[in-house]
């Protein structure tokens, strides 16, 4: 498997989950700004999106995206981690050698004079394309098409949203019955019993009525 194919999934993980962990490298999250109506400039920005990296050399990879790697891409947990941390490990090896390392579609990873790991975001706006995924580096084929990208983006949505509608039809379910049980409870312990009408009148209670008529008449 190409690593630029590992990087587009990779790339898709970050998009569903809006952060995602890089092993020994750091972690990388994106940030939603609204859009704004400046009154005083009279200009309305658009909404906009940011990638933020965080360098952390002693980050661990999630579970999260091992699974997420183990089910698209069908390999078993242990080779998930063997080539997360290869791709990781390259992009490091390349930016402690003073080499740009481009990620297409989200931005550039570089090391500032002062030795930190520094990330540029790809577009000046402070916007990324969400429908670029072919990631790459200065040593990373980017050969993906765009085809396969929307169709895996269809298939990914489709899937989210079966299982959403699943979930909220299972807690709708679960509540209704919750509250039903509740309801058998409230009236059982209100009324002391189930028959709620019989339960507005005072119970009948027997009596021995005295004997009108003389008893041992001679």
């Amino acid at each position: 498997m190409k690593e630029a194919e590992l990087s587009q999934f990779i790339y898709r993980f970050l998009i569903l989950n809006g952060s995602v962990n890089l092993p020994g490298l750091g972690s990388l999250e994106v940030l939603h700004f609204p859009a704004i109506n400046d009154l005083n400039k009279q200009q309305i920005s658009s909404p906009s999106s940011v990638i933020k990296f965080r360098y952390d050399e002693f980050l661990s990879e999630s579970i999260d995206l091992i699974k997420y790697l183990v089910r698209h891409l069908n390999i078993s947990d242990r080779n998930a981690f063997e080539k997360l941390s290869v791709f990781c490990a390259e992009i490091k090896t390349e930016i402690e050698s003073g080499s740009e390392v481009i990620w297409r579609g989200l931005g550039k990873f570089s090391k500032s004079s002062d030795g930190f790991y520094v990330f540029e975001n790809q577009h000046p706006d402070n916007s990324f394309d969400e429908k670029v995924a072919n990631g790459a580096s200065t040593n990373i084929s980017d050969e993906f098409h765009t085809a396969d990208i929307d169709e895996f983006d269809s298939v990914e949505q489709e899937s989210d949203k079966d299982q959403s509608t699943f979930f909220v039809n299972f807690k709708t379910a679960v509540i209704l019955l919750i509250s039903i049980i509740l309801l058998f409870f409230v009236i059982r312990y209100s009324f002391n019993g189930f028959d709620i009408l019989g339960s507005r009148y005072e119970k009948l209670h027997p009596i021995n009525p005295p004997s009108t008529y003389k008893e041992n008449i001679k």
